[in-house]
């Protein structure tokens, strides 16, 4: 109803038929864990005054393809189908029935859990200005094989970002700043040069 105002942490959660939600306008905020494990939701609209989404609000929504974001919304915005912030500098979360994506120049941060669960993605290319890996961001891409990093300076990649049968391409300048990280989760990716 368009009396609401608020919705709980994990209101929707393991609600494995739901296929559609219209959030009314008074909610602002989506908090964490929302919508995890919603199996059927193909879609999701962010209307212009939602502020805030929690970490892992659509996690494990197996069926989804598309989160549109209002082009009102002061705080997100989407591309193709995927959520990041306003500016595009934070990729957020990627639908898990993406195939093929292509990460906006300006993106500095993939979030963490960003393309969890991203089971037909098979490569990647991460842009020059990404400056941050988030933790568990490629966790259960089953398919994924290749990531191919641009920028020329090393990148912070946190723990369990990716599954470690993941080739790194990296420029073959930086390969042993990857190779001789201090995080034990970094060093044990396989890095090739480009």
């Amino acid at each position: 109803p368009e009396t609401v105002e608020d919705i709980k942490k994990g209101a929707f959660e393991n609600c494995r038929l739901l296929k559609y939600v219209n959030l009314p306008e008074a909610v602002k905020i989506i908090p964490q864990g929302t919508f995890d494990n919603c199996f059927a939701l193909s879609k999701i609209y962010i209307h212009k005054n939602i502020d805030k989404i929690g970490l892992f609000a659509f996690s494990n929504c197996k069926s989804l393809e598309s989160i549109i974001v209002d082009g009102e919304n002061k705080k997100y915005s989407s591309v193709d189908g995927v959520l990041y912030n306003l500016d595009k500098s934070n990729l957020i979360f990627c639908p898990i029935m993406k195939s093929n994506i292509s990460i906006e120049n300006n993106t500095t941060m993939i979030a963490s859990g960003a393309f969890e669960n991203c089971k037909y993605l098979k490569e990647i290319i991460i842009p020059e200005k990404v400056e941050l890996i988030g933790w568990a961001a490629f966790a259960n891409c089953d398919s994924l094989k290749i990531v191919k990093i641009l920028s020329k300076e090393k990148i912070s990649i946190q723990m369990h970002a990716f599954s470690k049968s993941v080739i790194i391409l990296v420029p073959k300048e930086i390969i042993n700043s990857y190779r001789n990280s201090n995080s034990l989760d970094e060093k044990e990716l396989s890095y090739e040069p480009y």
